[in-house]
């Protein structure tokens, strides 16, 4: 997720402006869960089912 804001310029100058938000999940294929690793951007929570 970093390393996409670092090689977008046009993504982190959106996340900076407040407009986007990024998130970046970890999902087990096995049972379906996904896990909120980590996020940028909007500060807003987002409720997601794991």
């Amino acid at each position: 997720m970093d390393l996409l804001l670092e090689r977008s310029r046009v993504l982190a100058e959106r996340v900076a402006d407040g407009r986007l938000g990024v998130v970046g999940l970890s999902y087990r294929l096995a049972d379906g869960s996904a896990q909120l690793v980590a996020a940028r951007g909007l500060e807003a929570e987002v409720p997601f089912a794991s």
